[in-house]
């Protein structure tokens, strides 16, 4: 028996994919996994305020091209980043976002 799908999924599905892809600047390469297409901005920083500590960037990604956690190191325009807090779901879940900071120890 096949499990029934939302009415619409597909079409959701379809429409994140070309949205990430039309949307995307980088290509993030995790330590472990497959390179995938990602959104990656600076995070709202305020400039009078110190370093955040849960991270100055921000990953925007579709849900079904990576499984980020916590502490995941990626490699984003030669640079080294960690995912710094819980990627967190946008709309339906077919899309998260992930705070990063950058890593200047390049270790697993």
């Amino acid at each position: 028996m096949t499990m029934p799908t939302a009415p619409f999924a597909d079409i959701e599905q379809m429409l994140t994919d070309v949205t990430v892809g039309m949307l995307a600047n980088v290509v993030a390469i995790p330590l472990a996994g497959e390179p995938f297409a990602a959104f990656f901005t600076v995070a709202g920083v305020d400039p009078l305020e110190p370093p955040s500590f849960v991270g100055n960037y921000e990953l925007r990604y579709a849900a079904r091209a990576a499984l980020l956690d916590v502490g995941d190191l990626l490699v984003i325009r030669g640079g080294h980043f960690r995912v710094a807090g819980d990627p967190a779901p946008i709309g339906a879940g077919t899309e998260f976002v992930a705070r990063l900071r950058e890593d200047r120890c390049v270790c697993a």
